[in-house]
């Protein structure tokens, strides 16, 4: 029982990174856009971070799932459930990812409210 309710936080956490992500897509889109492509582009970072089809360790596309956001959000989330061993990295991969969809954000905001 304990597993599933880290794993539930990990996502309820990790699901943070993605509201930030809307937020930097809807300031850096015009409104009619929006969410057809960020639905498009989360469909494509689920399906590179192993989110639907499961990444074969050692393949060379394993070392490209690592720099895609969802990547460490997925195995930290999997990690709690299937008891494999705690990894750092994914940590800091949705960290990074994090900070950089909120540096765009407030980017985008700021040059967005400096206009008016």
């Amino acid at each position: 029982m304990q597993c599933l309710n880290a794993s539930g936080l990990t996502v309820w956490v990790g699901s943070l990174l993605f509201a930030v992500f809307g937020l930097f897509m809807g300031y850096l889109l015009p409104t009619e856009n929006v969410m057809q492509l960020r639905s498009f582009v989360l469909v494509l970072f689920a399906f590179a971070g192993g989110v639907f089809i499961p990444i074969a360790p050692g393949s060379g596309f394993e070392v490209f799932a690592w720099f895609t956001p969802m990547y460490g959000i997925n195995q930290l989330a999997h990690a709690w459930l299937q008891g494999q061993p705690f990894n750092y990295l994914w940590v800091v991969n949705a960290v990074v990812w994090l900070s950089i969809f909120t540096a765009g954000a407030v980017r985008r905001f700021r040059r967005d409210t400096a206009r008016v």
